[in-house]
C-alpha cells in the first residue's frame, strides 16, 4: 500500500537507470525500484493543524 503524507518509509531497492534521448543528448534518470518494503512509521503531527473549538462567542 502506499504510505501517506508524512509517513516514513524503508525499503530494500534495487538502482536503475532509465535512458531518455532527446535531441542527441541522453537525459537519463537514475531511480531506486522499490522490492520489498521493510518498515513503516505512520507521521503523527505533535500538535493539530487547527484550535480546538470553544464554547466563547
Amino acid at each position: 500500500t502506499l504510505p501517506n503524507i508524512g509517513d516514513q518509509v524503508l525499503i530494500q531497492g534495487k538502482p536503475q537507470f532509465q535512458s531518455i534521448p532527446i535531441a542527441g543528448q541522453d537525459l537519463g534518470e537514475l531511480f531506486i525500484q522499490e522490492l520489498e518494503q521493510l518498515q513503516r512509521q505512520v507521521y503523527q503531527p505533535k500538535s493539530p493543524l487547527l484550535p480546538a473549538p470553544t464554547d466563547e462567542q
